[in-house]
């Protein structure tokens, strides 16, 4: 009786280490597809705010608006 009770406790704590090993895949799977898309998100930042407009267009209320528009379309995307 002993040792069936040492085998179930030995298969309780693998089966415990194997839930611990799967849901610490599945949270560094998750990290790296959230780290993957703040990456892209920065790229897709740092190309809309490489535009370069000039004061005129600035100036011009169509063009700041179109620009505006362009940037909440990225962030919401």
């Amino acid at each position: 009786m002993r040792f069936e009770a040492k085998g179930l406790k030995e298969d309780k704590a693998l089966g415990v280490r194997a839930l611990k090993v799967k849901a610490e895949g599945i949270y560094s799977s998750k990290i790296a597809s959230l780290e993957r898309a703040l990456a892209d998100l920065k790229r897709d930042l740092s190309t809309v705010t490489r535009v370069k407009f000039s004061a005129e267009e600035i100036a011009n209320e169509k063009s700041f608006d179109f620009f505006a528009q362009g940037f909440r379309t990225v962030i919401s995307d």
